[in-house]
């Protein structure tokens, strides 16, 4: 079978027929959700796939809270927010190729082919490959909750965490969050999950801060603070700034290695 992701057009993606409403709603998203493609070994196929579930995310939710502020700008000022879900696809595939860090890509594919813009026949493609994939092999367990939906602050304590954008090879495959567990005043047992952007904090709905704290929990606070603790180079718990190379390797300082035996 002929690759999904390779395109002998040379035409702009202003004039490439792009994927259907139909084939990225009713087939992409399930599959690329439900289906085993990223234990392929054709690592082609895997980084392409990893792209476009990402790309097809803030495409169909390009107001959600979890999608970056500059991509939803990408996509009002290119194609506009009343256009197809294709249209929007392959705006923002472009904006990505766009990006200078794509000069230092090493992968299976180059950045050209890795963002190309999706059209109707490499969708079909694409789909075809997903099929032959298999499913998932599901064997997580919930994270405990109260009857909320909040994930308690014994799995998910207050502190810093760096999340993988899921299945993501592009530059900004990160994001950093606040969990801030106040314990005195009026806000105390509370929880407020934020977006790190920079020195700044973005407020996030309600369902998109159960959702973060989910995540966390499955990827494990732990791995997640100390994996902010490496990127960020500052401590995930108290947020001190990691000066000693032990530190940073670690992702945490001392004190609070000793403390949570980390």
């Amino acid at each position: 079978m002929g690759t999904p992701f390779a395109s002998t057009s040379t035409a702009p993606a202003s004039i490439v027929r792009p994927a259907t409403d139909a084939q990225i709603v009713r087939a992409l998203v399930p599959m690329l959700e439900d289906r085993d493609w990223a234990s392929s070994d054709q690592t082609a196929y895997v980084e392409r796939a990893a792209v476009l579930k990402l790309v097809i995310r803030w495409a169909t939710n390009v107001m959600d809270d979890a999608t970056p502020p500059a991509i939803s700008r990408v996509v009002h000022n290119t194609v506009g927010r009343l256009a197809s879900h294709g249209e929007k696809v392959n705006a923002i595939l472009a904006h990505l190729a766009e990006q200078p860090e794509q000069s230092r890509h090493q992968g299976a594919l180059d950045a050209a082919k890795l963002y190309a813009p999706l059209s109707k026949e490499g969708a079909s493609k694409l789909i075809g490959w997903l099929d032959a994939q298999g499913g998932k092999k599901v064997t997580a367990t919930a994270p405990a909750t109260d009857d909320q939906g909040w994930v308690d602050a014994e799995t998910v304590p207050a502190g810093s965490y760096a999340l993988t954008i899921e299945d993501s090879s592009v530059g900004n495959d990160l994001a950093f969050y606040r969990v801030d567990r106040p314990t005195e005043g009026k806000w105390a047992g509370f929880v407020f999950v934020k977006l790190e952007l920079g020195p700044e904090t973005q407020r996030l709905s309600i369902p998109a801060q159960k959702s973060v704290l989910r995540r966390i929990a499955e990827v494990g606070a732990r791995e997640a603070s100390i994996l902010y603790g490496q990127k960020i180079e500052k401590c995930g718990v108290c947020h001190t700034k990691l000066t000693n190379k032990e530190s940073r390797e670690a992702g945490i300082g001392p004190d609070c290695r000793k403390k949570f035996g980390w």
